[in-house]
């Protein structure tokens, strides 16, 4: 039976937002000549932390500094520099929302980084936005998925993710939600217009 799709969700990091998870860590592995395995274990893996909102970036900072010095580049710094909106992406984005869909996004994501990116990028087109910090959950554990269903109020079916990490599709579709695995825009475009049609 054909379910009519009402929601498409878009991760923010590598599939809308040319950043990439953990990029700041390869950057202060290689600033500083420490391999990137050490850089998580030193700062105790603060990413996922930081994403579920147990972390703040003041103590994010602080570590950093403590560990690597001061002349390294704080991380908001470099998230400033190296965070953009992939035009491309948007696009598509853009174009799926005059077609009627609601068009959101689901991300892991820390709070410095998803208020810097509401505040300095043009995402207006996200009508809904779940943040892992706020949920308090990460994908793909279950409970980020079910939350975002919960207050989408539609149906798992009724749902399409783009997500660029296989084990979050995986997680998604394990809640019912029609998930597509991004790793280039013309693919995605395809699977994501075999759901609508």
């Amino acid at each position: 039976m054909f379910v009519m799709v009402k929601v498409i969700l878009f991760d923010l990091g590598n599939v809308m937002i040319s950043y990439r998870p953990n990029e700041y860590f390869r950057y202060l592995s290689k600033a500083t000549g420490t391999p990137f395995q050490k850089v998580l274990k030193l700062l105790n893996n603060p990413g996922k932390r930081m994403e579920l909102g147990s972390m703040h970036a003041s103590q994010f900072d602080n570590a950093v500094s403590s560990k690597f010095g001061s002349e390294v580049m704080d991380w908001a710094t470099y998230f400033a520099r190296h965070a953009h909106v992939k035009p491309e992406v948007m696009r598509f984005a853009k174009e799926l929302g005059r077609k009627g869909y609601v068009i959101g996004c689901l991300s892991n994501v820390d709070k410095p980084s998803y208020d810097y990116m509401m505040k300095n990028l043009d995402l207006s087109v996200f009508k809904r936005k779940f943040a892992s910090f706020k949920i308090g959950a990460r994908k793909p554990d279950m409970r980020i998925y079910r939350y975002a269903i919960r207050k989408l109020k539609v149906k798992p079916s009724e749902i399409v993710f783009l997500d660029d990490m296989k084990a979050n599709v995986i997680g998604a579709r394990k809640a019912g939600i029609k998930a597509v695995h991004f790793t280039n825009l013309k693919d995605a475009r395809k699977k994501v217009y075999s759901y609508l049609c």
